[in-house]
This record gives structure tokens, sequence and C-alpha cells, in this order.
């Protein structure tokens, strides 16, 4: 009922209360607690396996940790923000972990692949493009969100209709490309060689366009439109990486998910003790 369901403990106790069972919300802590700790060498030891894995994708959402609001009341810490990270893993099994605490992301992903074996190639991640987001002590393939562009293009697309709509249109047909590989059936290889063939065009003549539009003044570079240009045409390489690497996906739309199974239960009266 508490993780599933997502009711605190006190409203539990409560409801067994009036079914006539005494349950204690610390008794069911304390019960909670001792399962947890159980099964945190297990997560411990998945901390191992998804280091090496292939394939990271990574997101987070705010989160309340009681001793750290008390530690804010208290002290002054370098940071007082407090954040849950979702990384999805891809290999030869799927890994999904969060962290919690005052770390961006792409700390919490660092500290998984310094357990990474020295042999291996350097993990390809995904994400939005934040700078927090960037591995700081190691070697990756950094892939950004194609969605993060398109929906500032979504955004302003009442304000700038024909520009929008190419953009919009220029994305889709690569999503387009993408479900015709699903459907195909092909391989990591020969979805490379088969967006290299038919998306390749599309993304080169979306970004001449959008540089075009920028460097001859059609669009204002400090309005809503050119920064929506300058968005994707910054993070250019880390945008097309599926057009370059082997498995590069399109969007962080995993780990988004990874972060929306959490929330929708932690915002319904769930917080964390410490």
């Amino acid at each position: 009922m508490c993780y599933y369901m997502g009711l605190p403990f006190k409203r539990i106790e409560l409801y067994q209360q009036m079914m006539g069972i005494p349950l204690l919300d610390a008794t069911q802590f304390e019960l909670v607690e001792a399962v947890a700790d159980v099964w945190y060498r297990v997560y411990e030891y998945l901390k191992y396996c998804a280091a090496d894995s292939q394939l990271a994708y990574h997101d987070d959402t705010t989160a309340r940790v009681l001793s750290m609001v008390k530690e804010n009341q208290q002290l002054t810490p370098k940071r007082k923000a407090m954040n849950t990270t979702a990384m999805v893993f891809e290999g030869d099994y799927p890994i999904c972990l969060y962290v919690t605490g005052r770390q961006h992301m792409g700390e919490n992903l660092d500290d998984i692949i310094n357990l990474r074996d020295e042999i291996l190639e350097p993990i390809m991640q995904m994400s939005d493009g934040l700078a927090a987001k960037q591995l700081k002590n190691n070697d990756s393939i950094w892939s950004n969100c194609i969605i993060h562009g398109r929906r500032n293009f979504i955004d302003i697309e009442s304000v700038f209709p024909e520009e929008c709509h190419y953009a919009i249109n220029a994305i889709g047909k690569i999503y387009h490309h993408e479900a015709q590989i699903k459907e195909q059936g092909l391989n990591a290889q020969q979805r490379l060689e088969f967006h290299q063939k038919h998306s390749q065009p599309i993304m080169d003549e979306f970004k001449a366009e959008m540089q075009k539009q920028l460097d001859e003044h059609w669009v204002e570079e400090n309005s809503r439109l050119g920064g929506a240009c300058n968005y994707i045409l910054k993070r250019w390489d880390k945008l097309t990486r599926f057009l370059q690497f082997v498995g590069a996906p399109l969007d962080n739309n995993t780990a988004e998910r990874a972060i929306k199974r959490l929330s929708r239960y932690c915002n319904n009266s769930l917080f964390i003790q410490e």
C-alpha cells in the first residue's frame, strides 16, 4: 500500500486501526528497513553490473529528504537542492538505479562508471543538454535528447507556425524512419546504415536551413525562435550521435519514464527519512 499505492505509513496505521489491527507507523518503517538492509547488498552489486553496460540513460527530479531538510535549516551546506537521479542501463540485462541526494546526475553517473572495467570502451550516455549531466571523471560518448530540441519548437508553434512546422516535421521524419527500422527488425549496425542513408540528408538540410535563417537575419537570434534554433545548433553533434555510432538512441524517454514511475508514487505524500 505504501510503495505501490503511495500511501504514507501514518495513513496505513489509521486504516489498520479501523480494521481492528494495530500497526504503528514506526513498526511499519522498522519492517521495511529490515528488508531494505538485506536488499541493499543486491543494490550495491547492481552498480558493478550497471557500470559495464553499453548505454546509460539518466534524468532527475526533485526529492524531499527529511534529514537534509533539517541540515538546510541548521547549517549552510554548499548545496541545498535535493534530487533523485534515475539511471537506466542497457547491456546484457536492463538495470534501473535510483540515487537520492545533493549530487547532480552527472556526478551520480560518474560514481557508477568509476566501477567500470578499464578494458571496456567508454560508455554511451543519453540525457538532455544541461552541463550538470556531463561526466567529469570518466570518458563517455554523450548523446543529447532530440525530443528536448523539438519541444522548444512545440512551445512556440502558435507564434511561428510555418517555421516550427518545418522543424517539427523534419524531426518527425526521423522517428518515422526509426519506426520502419523496428518494423523491419534491423540490427544495430543496419539501423545506423539506414539512418545514414535516409535520415542524414534530412538532418543536413534542417541544420542548413536553421543556420541560413540566423545568418541572413530572417530570425532574430535573441527571439524564442532563435533560441530554439540555437539550442539545436549548439548541440548538433550530440543530437546526431545516432548518425555516427552504432546503438546511439534518439531520445531520453527511457529515463523520463523511469522518473515518472517514481514520481507517480512519491508525489502522493511519500518522502525519505534519511
